[in-house]
């Protein structure tokens, strides 16, 4: 059950696929018997890599889903309220180079901040 759940695990992931194709496509190049699709196989890898990288298409999927609900009202009675939902993202490790007991706030903290303004 353990090695199935890993092997799906590995097989869901697009970087598994972008591998598998580029060794596909590797090991046909090698060969040498059909190039063409050898050379077919490493770009599709080499697509799906750079799909995988753009974040132009997450960004407006994300900004679509973000505007389609208006903000609150801070400043109504919060009796109205029965708690608040935070998106991840805001937050980050900073065991580094932080202080201990100081939030790290990445790109998304207005998710964090703005509430409380």
């Amino acid at each position: 059950m353990f090695l199935t759940a890993k092997i799906l695990a590995f097989a869901t992931q697009p970087i598994a696929w972008a591998l598998v194709l580029l060794g596909a496509g590797l090991g046909l190049l090698a060969l040498r018997r059909p190039r063409k699709w050898g050379l077919r196989l490493a770009w599709a890898a080499f697509g799906v890599l750079l799909l995988m990288g753009w974040q132009l298409p997450v960004e407006a999927v994300l900004r679509r889903l973000e505007n389609a609900y208006a903000a609150p009202d801070f400043k109504a009675p919060l009796p109205q309220y029965v708690g608040v939902v935070v998106l991840g993202g805001a937050l980050e490790r900073s065991e580094l180079w932080a202080r201990p007991g100081q939030v790290s706030l990445k790109g998304e903290a207005e998710r964090m901040t703005v509430p409380v303004g």
